[in-house]
């Protein structure tokens, strides 16, 4: 288009980004955008890039665990109440509707250890005794294959066990608490989980970014691929390097985060592919560490 051409309204943008989304074909305009780019000179292999992850927040409220319960249990009783109100009205208590009718919040929860703890056990008591109900042998499986039932089952096991018969939460990972790659910290998004990057804490998603940084070129992203935000910078490494080599635009250096250069990938590219891989220093470690080079 003319630099006066109008353009087009921006509705139109937006529906064709969540057509790309909806069909998991997002990453088809950037490989035409690359081969255009090489076509033109504006990008070549064996040259100069870089890479970095940032932090992508889930679209979801952050909720502390024993709000996580209650909002499960609370889903959990709407799917039901949509699908099988009757099943429902028979294997429900009169009190659920006042306890989960709420979305769950800080400020609706009382003060103190003890009474935070004693309500948690009242959620673990009151999900322990619906379970059962659903996964009964004459209740239909379409039941307890609800998304929102599958999610109480499983946040119920992270978040509790049975002891001599009492239900128990459980407080430490030594009481078989997952670590956080694999606990649920959302009943609504079940892949977003509690990262930590440095000092940045989030729930969510990683994005490692690689871009060209030649000086005498323009800098252009390479690669994109989200992963769950406690994915370590290391293990995303060999997938980036691969799908550069399979686009052809390998590059013979290459700058990455001290945390990336494990000795394992390390010794690999040194060995398959000749890059120079460099480590930026991480001003936490005071200077200790500041490059590798294969």
């Amino acid at each position: 288009m003319d630099l006066t051409d109008s353009g087009f309204d921006s509705a139109v943008l937006c529906e064709f980004v969540s057509r790309l989304v909806k069909g998991n074909v997002e990453q088809l305009i950037l490989d035409v955008m690359l081969r255009v780019c090489v076509e033109r000179k504006w990008l070549r292999a064996r040259g100069k890039q870089r890479t970095n992850s940032t932090h992508v927040l889930a679209s979801i409220r952050t909720l502390n665990r024993l709000q996580c319960a209650q909002e499960t249990m609370r889903a959990a009783l709407s799917a039901l109440a949509v699908v099988a109100p009757e099943w429902l009205k028979e294997h429900s208590q009169a009190e659920w509707m006042d306890t989960y009718g709420p979305r769950a919040e800080d400020y609706r929860l009382p003060p103190g250890k003890e009474k935070r703890l004693s309500l948690a056990l009242m959620f673990g008591a009151d999900g322990h005794a619906l379970l059962p109900d659903i996964f009964a042998e004459d209740v239909p499986v379409w039941l307890r294959q609800a998304p929102a039932i599958e999610t109480l089952r499983r946040v119920w096991v992270q978040q509790y066990y049975a002891q001599g018969g009492a239900i128990t939460w459980r407080t430490r990972q030594k009481q078989g608490m997952p670590r956080s790659d694999h606990f649920t910290s959302s009943s609504y998004d079940l892949d977003a989980h509690l990262a930590r990057k440095r000092s940045t804490h989030w729930i969510g998603y990683k994005v490692p970014l690689t871009e060209s940084c030649e000086e005498d070129q323009p800098h252009l992203i390479t690669h994109v691929k989200a992963a769950a935000g406690p994915v370590a910078d290391g293990d995303m490494a060999p997938d980036i390097h691969q799908a550069l080599s399979d686009k052809d635009l390998l590059p013979k250096v290459h700058l990455l985060g001290i945390g990336t250069l494990t000795p394992s990938f390390w010794h690999s590219q040194n060995r398959t592919t000749g890059s120079i891989l460099l480590a930026r220093r991480d001003p936490n470690t005071n200077g200790r560490r500041e490059q590798k080079k294969a």
